[in-house]
């Protein structure tokens, strides 16, 4: 039998697919796929042949991709749930706009989440993120506040969470589907870190058409990999883009030249003082290490 179907598990070389009906089955990669120098990803749509249902199947086809990401290895996100927490540890508003970079470069729908929600701070940090634009939600994974609004939020597509360890990440994800009853990290009292709990990129299942994946090592923006460029990574931000196209020069960095516009309106309020500190960060990062040709897909 031919079936369509996502491949939400990798171990030891044996992937876990689930079809378009909701069947699950393990299957291995046809080895031809080496030669054209492909590797099916956790996230890929592809075409399995099943001959035994208890027996491998085998993946026959990868379909193209929307996107995928190096580190972690996952293919064709809609969403990517940037959790940082209210409390412990305290939030990390750049690696939050890195991430969200990282996702607008790789034409994915970033979802801001303030887990551990103390409403007020909550809200003052939302409004960074609500006014340009993201979907932004306060939760608690311990009251269930946000949670409903988050589950409209990824309801038939593909997601990922990804921020610092100890914001709560798999604690959300209980409080999404209290099926998936994930362990969750203990907060050391001396770091103020949370433990590692997550060891392989996995997509769990909440519908048939609705996946979510709690994926380790995606608690910062990669710069070596991601293949944002200097001149691209205005581009990723999009607070910045009404003011950019306004600059004198069409090749303005917004980092000190004359009449930029992206400048005054931080200076005026207009651009969140924080933002531009995180583009500035990660401009001078880039800058030494990518060439300018390149921009966002």
């Amino acid at each position: 039998m031919i079936y369509n179907a996502t491949l939400i598990k990798l171990t030891g070389g044996l992937y876990q697919a689930v079809t378009n009906s909701g069947e699950t089955f393990k299957c291995r990669a046809r080895g031809n796929f080496r030669v054209k120098n492909q590797s099916p990803l956790v996230g890929d749509k592809v075409k399995i042949r099943i001959e035994n249902p208890d027996d491998e199947g085998l993946i026959l086809e990868i379909y193209e991709r929307k996107n995928h990401l190096i580190r972690p290895a996952i293919a064709n996100l809609d969403n990517l749930i940037i959790v940082s927490a209210l409390s412990i540890p305290k939030p990390n508003l750049s690696v939050v706009d890195r991430l969200i970079a990282a996702a607008r470069f790789n034409n994915i729908t970033p979802i801001i989440i303030f887990n551990k929600a103390d409403e007020e701070k909550g809200k003052s940090f939302a409004k960074i993120y609500k006014q340009i634009g993201y979907d932004t939600v306060v939760t608690s994974a311990e009251t269930n506040r946000g949670v409903k609004k988050l589950r409209k939020l990824i309801k038939g597509k593909i997601s990922a969470m990804a921020g610092n360890t100890g914001v709560g990440k798999s604690a959300l994800l209980n409080a999404i589907n209290k099926e998936f009853n994930l362990a969750c990290g203990e907060i050391s009292q001396k770091l103020n870190r949370g433990r590692h709990t997550t060891r392989h990129v996995e997509l769990l299942k909440i519908d048939n058409n609705t996946f979510i994946a709690d994926t380790p090592g995606f608690s910062s923006f990669d710069l070596q990999t991601c293949e944002v460029t200097a001149q691209g990574l205005a581009y990723c931000f999009d607070d910045f883009l009404e003011f950019a196209e306004m600059c004198k020069f069409a090749s303005c960095s917004h980092i000190s030249e004359d009449d930029c516009e992206v400048l005054k309106a931080v200076s005026a309020g207009k651009i969140a003082l924080s933002r531009y500190k995180s583009y500035k960060y990660m401009f001078d990062t880039i800058k030494d290490i990518k060439h300018w040709e390149k921009t966002p897909k």
